[in-house]
């Protein structure tokens, strides 16, 4: 039977206590109408009126939210949902939500009466990614070589990293018998410091760089976001018994 009259409703101030301050900053759905009045603590549903859901129909929600000046600790919480139709004959049926994307759960039995909450957690946890690449040694006809790193920096945690820092101590990596100059040093996304040389200043970013969640840096050789061009020409001498060099 087609179900009549939807409601769809969360009641945010059930899932995050008073010392949270919670505002709705999105709702929307390709299927449903939404309610814009909708704000979870007062106003818990999430549809406009004169919503329906025929027969063997589905639909999804999106809504997000910000959760801000929660209390020392308070970083992990439940949430639950609550949908109701009503059938030709009045009948009204409810569900409450279970975690996932499948109102069915896990078991595909299509008797969605498994019931979870869905567990929100805002703790911070701050991680960053490094990859080094040498894309290339290009030996010259003066026996030193140009020698060209990418580096790639990725943001894996839950909150903008600011001050960022890449260190590159090219005296720990080329003998004192290695003469390194920095030829050129790029990057699209971040500021760089035009005057690292790697043998003192060994910080290839200026001050203020950030890296927001989920942000990188693509590691292609045409030069596309993210990628730091670090030439050093390698300026080696090598000592012979006769005590000439080459």
């Amino acid at each position: 039977m087609n179900l009549n009259n939807l409601t769809l409703t969360d009641n945010l101030a059930a899932t995050f206590p008073t010392t949270c301050a919670v505002s709705v900053m999105s709702l929307t759905s390709d299927d449903f109408i939404v309610d814009p009045a909708f704000n979870g603590t007062g106003n818990n549903n999430m549809l406009a009126a004169g919503n329906d859901l025929p027969v063997g129909d589905k639909g999804a929600v999106l809504l997000t939210v910000n959760v801000a000046n929660c209390g020392t600790g308070q970083t992990d919480f439940v949430n639950t949902a609550t949908t109701t139709g009503t059938a030709p004959d009045g009948t009204v049926v409810t569900d409450v939500s279970v975690d996932g994307s499948d109102p069915d759960g896990v078991d595909g039995d299509n008797n969605p009466d498994e019931e979870s909450g869905t567990p929100v957690s805002i703790a911070p946890n701050p991680v960053i990614g490094l990859a080094k690449r040498n894309v290339k040694t290009e030996l010259l006809a003066d026996g030193s070589a140009n020698v060209t790193f990418e580096f790639n920096l990725e943001n894996f945690g839950n909150v903008n990293l600011n001050n960022l820092t890449l260190i590159d101590d090219l005296a720990a990596t080329f003998p004192t018998t290695c003469a390194v100059t920095v030829m050129s040093l790029t990057s699209d996304d971040f500021i760089v410091d035009p005057a690292f040389n790697g043998t003192g200043n060994n910080n290839m970013l200026a001050a203020g760089n950030d890296l927001p969640v989920g942000d990188k840096g693509c590691g292609t050789a045409d030069g596309e976001r993210g990628r730091l061009w670090h030439w050093s020409d390698r300026l080696c001498e090598y000592g012979y018994d006769d005590g000439h060099s080459a």
